[in-house]
């Protein structure tokens, strides 16, 4: 019996030592158990994230001072004048920040979009995507705090208004918002400077400034805008200003003329003002009168005979 137990202790070791060990001719090697490999997976992926986080700052610059050296040939002076490395390290974290856009704005612009995109700070995202897009034409409208804000809460194309008109633009989306970004963009010159001079003066500024006349003008352009100036004054009137809104065309290929428009409504309202102040049953009463005083003294008369005297 003991015997037994001895040989199956003997077995069972065996069996132990060939689960946790391989021989290669006659030296075992070990082999991990499979408990462990997770552990050692998850260590070996953090030392190759630790390790490669430097390799990865180090590419960022490298790709910065590729980039340098590329504008380098077409601003040359100005790379020059600061330094190709001095620049390369503004240039890398705007590229972490921007990415592809401001690369394209470096890359269109030359050094100057670096000082602008790191003076902008948190609106560095407008001046790169305007810049990347429009290249030195957005120069001017991302290079003030006043403008960049505009452009930033209007959109990319309060951008644009402002690169076509300048000043004139600033003035009208302050004053007018947003609905007055697509008419300034339908808008030439001439028609821009209409716009402003209706928002300028007290008079005329609720026209520039509403949204029904803004669309029409985003749609209809100088068309629009010609007949906005000519009739401004009409279209100061509440109901002829609601009639071109609700259907400018006609209005705009003449087929309704402004004044039939102003004397239908003025000729309306005192009709129905005398309406409303008219004694209907004395006119009645009036009326019937006359009319029997007509009828009595148009009725033909009875002629008395004329008596004669007996001696005749």
């Amino acid at each position: 019996m003991q015997d037994q137990q001895d040989n199956m202790r003997r077995r069972s070791g065996h069996r132990s030592d060939h689960q946790t060990s391989r021989s290669i001719g006659d030296r075992p090697i070990a082999v991990m158990p499979v408990a462990i490999l997770p552990v050692a997976i998850i260590t070996a992926w953090m030392g190759i994230s630790v390790s490669a986080a430097p390799v990865y700052g180090q590419g960022k610059l490298s790709v910065a001072r590729e980039l340098v050296e590329q504008i380098s040939k077409k601003f040359t002076k100005e790379v020059a004048e600061e330094g190709a490395d001095r620049l390369a390290t503004r240039v890398q974290p705007l590229l972490a920040k921007l990415g592809t856009e401001g690369s394209e704005a470096i890359t269109r612009v030359g050094p100057r979009a670096v000082t602008l995109m790191e003076e902008a700070g948190e609106e560095s995202v407008v001046v790169a995507r305007m810049l990347a897009r429009h290249g030195d034409d957005a120069i001017w409208a991302v290079q003030n705090p006043a403008r960049r804000s505009l452009i930033a809460n209007l959109g990319d194309d309060a951008g644009v208004s402002l690169m076509r008109h300048g000043t004139i633009a600033e003035k009208v989306l302050a004053q007018s918002g947003k609905p007055s970004v697509a008419a300034l963009n339908q808008l030439t010159a001439q028609g821009g400077r209409r716009l402003a001079i209706l928002a300028e003066d007290p008079s005329t500024r609720s026209l520039a400034t509403n949204t029904d006349v803004l669309a029409i003008l985003g749609k209809y352009g100088d068309r629009a805008m010609d007949f906005v100036w000519r009739n401004k004054l009409a279209l100061l009137t509440g109901t002829t200003l609601a009639a071109f809104v609700a259907n400018p065309e006609p209005f705009l290929d003449g087929a309704i003329q402004v004044a039939e428009v102003a004397s239908s409504q003025i000729a309306k309202p005192i009709a129905e003002e005398i309406g409303k102040r008219t004694e209907w049953t004395w006119v009645l009463i009036t009326a019937v009168a006359v009319a029997g005083l007509l009828v009595w003294l148009k009725w033909p008369k009875r002629r008395n005979p004329v008596k004669t005297s007996k001696n005749e």
